[in-house]
């Protein structure tokens, strides 16, 4: 996907999949910035049997971000942060992390790595810098820890629960997500860091050696956000596409594979307006 496709780019629908706008900020909960990010809505994010969505959004003025709540068919359910509270700056990345705690960072005001707690209170937890790429989990040496970049400075940093950090990769020009494969991955272990304009992505192995595994020269394109499928998730049924103007497209499987040679390009079958922004 690609938070921010560049105008000469067009993304391609995945097989096996069509989309349908749930949510318009506008026209849903009224009148609020940037999109950012959606995760899901875990536990006591959630509150109620299964899962919902989470998702990012700013103020009007671009000036503070908030987290709001809906379900799978993008029924608004309230804020867990209000962006009208001040609490968090613009455009926060949400991940799960230590003791199930959802943590953030921010490229706008991007000082720190915050945590979110279900009751919608906020708390600083490590100093980070301009931060877009946030990740939890185990790189191969069996220890899940949380990952965050600096794009900035263009370095990667691993982060213990206790708040320690350690630098674990400089260099990189402009790293905008990171990404863990899952166990069983025939991708090689380690943490994977994409770049928004050049190289393409590094894979940091557990030693902390740097190798530019996926080059931009092999033509994939270039993009702002990374993930690797886990077939175990409710995501593998339903994930969401964040766009530029103001709205959440959900896509989920065709109920019948033939129909996969009709498909549309995205930029098309997703919505007959603006670019997409995943």
């Amino acid at each position: 996907g690609c938070d921010c496709t560049p105008p000469d780019l067009e993304l391609t629908a995945i097989d096996g999949y069509t989309a349908r706008v749930v949510m318009e900020v506008d026209k849903d909960i009224g009148a609020f910035g940037r999109l950012g990010d959606v995760e899901r809505a875990l536990g006591e994010y959630w509150g109620m049997p299964g899962e919902g969505v989470l998702f990012t959004v700013n103020n009007v003025a671009e000036t503070a971000g908030g987290i709001g709540r809906m379900d799978q068919d993008g029924k608004f359910l309230g804020w867990v942060v209000d962006p009208a509270a001040g609490k968090l700056p613009p455009n926060p990345y949400l991940e799960y992390a230590y003791d199930g705690v959802i943590h953030a960072c921010t490229t706008v005001g991007g000082d720190w790595i915050y945590k979110i707690f279900p009751d919608g209170s906020v708390t600083t937890f490590v100093h980070q810098g301009n931060c877009e790429g946030i990740v939890y989990g185990d790189r191969g040496d069996g220890v899940e820890r949380l990952y965050a970049s600096n794009y900035g400075s263009g370095t990667v940093s691993m982060i213990e629960a206790d708040g320690t950090k350690t630098q674990i990769a400089a260099g990189l020009s402009v790293v905008v997500d990171l990404a863990l494969p899952r166990p069983g991955s025939k991708f090689k272990t380690g943490l994977y860091a994409i770049n928004q304009t050049k190289d393409g992505v590094h894979r940091i192995a557990v030693d902390n050696s740097v190798t530019l595994d996926y080059s931009y020269a092999l033509g994939f394109g270039v993009g702002e956000e990374m993930s690797f499928a886990d077939p175990k998730s409710a995501f593998r049924d339903h994930f969401y596409n964040l766009h530029l103007d103001g709205y959440l497209a959900r896509c989920s499987p065709l109920d019948d594979p033939t129909r996969l040679a009709g498909l549309e390009r995205a930029v098309a079958g997703l919505r007959d307006r603006g670019p997409p922004r995943e």
